[in-house]
């Protein structure tokens, strides 16, 4: 366990060395400042950007705004002269790209091609898949490409617990493809993509944890998170159904905000080219601008939303315009949720109860 662990970060840390640049190290760190300092006006980009290749999804999970269809935005697939045209805006400052968010990337014809100009570029890229859908030869194409890490969710050891979260979904299909993966690896002689399981803990699954652990672990994976699951706290009854245990999240007075780091570290791009405030968002009317409209981004993230919205959540501002939704979100987006917390030292009780430490 503890050398697996120590090649993962091993994998990473190789990944950055060849990454890094004398700009992009200025840039992290010029935009930390600009944060530190609620500065209204930045001339550095977020070094992460979510770049989502496409906003719909083969499966039907039931707390999933894509699964439940009721995504604010027109389902659709981005063009690769559009994420050209980002790449080609970014690539001298960012370091990484988060390849997903509202859908399942790998669905889209071209993602391998998306991953390999990133790469080309010296950008580690990342993705998320439920990998249903995976055939042997994309996996090539994926580790040829030079995707640097894939996160899979596994949500069950079984057909009957894993399909009651990812709907639709098959788990022998899911473990063949992490198999693809694995061998493509090896017929490429590379660690990349390092894979990444990730369990969202639920009153279903909560007795398979230990099961998933050891059934992935000794496929020759690099890591093993157990994350939280959200929950609408308006859906009462998805909570009863879902939840374990409610987190004790705090009561927030509503004019109380933080400021929200997303505005000065993350960048979010839809499809269709739309610019989010955060990744939490999907709705097109939270969009900030748009690169078709406004062609630079760097115009985007000055514009009259993104200042004043810094200025806003710094308290530097008494108030913006309520058509901006982080007037209302104010630096809380997880506040709209319950979720259960789960404490490190459980994951580690759980590997050492299943003999994996």
């Amino acid at each position: 366990m503890k050398k697996r662990r120590l090649s993962y970060w091993y994998g990473r840390f190789i990944r950055l060395t060849r990454a890094i640049t004398l700009e992009r190290v200025s840039n992290y760190l010029l935009i930390h400042l600009n944060y530190i300092f609620g500065t209204e006006y930045i001339k550095s980009l977020p070094p992460l950007i979510y770049i989502d290749p496409l906003n719909y999804c083969n499966l039907h999970c039931p707390l999933c705004p894509t699964g439940q269809g009721v995504l604010g935005r027109g389902k659709g697939k981005m063009p690769f002269d559009l994420y050209k045209k980002i790449i080609d805006q970014v690539y001298k400052k960012i370091l990484f790209i988060n390849l997903f968010n509202w859908g399942e990337p790998l669905l889209h014809p071209e993602i391998h091609k998306f991953i390999r100009y990133a790469n080309e570029k010296r950008i580690g890229v990342r993705i998320s898949t439920n990998l249903n859908k995976i055939t042997e030869n994309q996996a090539r194409l994926l580790v040829s490409a030079g995707l640097e890490e894939i996160y899979i969710d596994i949500d069950g050891a079984t057909q009957e617990t894993y399909e009651k979260y990812r709907v639709g979904g098959n788990i022998e299909k899911v473990f063949r493809g992490i198999e693809y993966i694995i061998q493509a690896r090896k017929l490429y002689n590379s660690i990349f993509p390092l894979i990444t399981i990730r369990i969202l803990e639920n009153k279903y699954n909560q007795a398979e944890i230990g099961e998933i652990i050891n059934k992935t672990w000794y496929m020759d994976i690099d890591r093993i998170e157990v994350a939280s699951l959200f929950v609408n706290p308006e859906r009462k009854l998805d909570v009863d159904k879902w939840i374990i245990r409610q987190s004790n999240n705090k009561q927030i007075n509503q004019n109380t905000r933080i400021k929200c780091k997303d505005l000065w570290l993350n960048l979010t791009i839809s499809w269709d080219g739309g610019i989010f405030p955060c990744c939490w968002m999907h709705n097109k009317e939270y969009d900030f601008g748009n690169i078709n409209d406004i062609g630079n981004i760097f115009n985007i993230l000055n514009n009259k939303e993104y200042r004043s919205s810094r200025l806003f959540l710094s308290g530097k501002l008494e108030d913006i315009s309520p058509q901006i939704i982080c007037r209302t979100c104010r630096g809380f987006p997880e506040n709209y949720y319950y979720y259960w917390d789960r404490e490190e030292e459980d994951l580690g009780s759980v590997k050492k109860n299943n003999g994996l430490i």
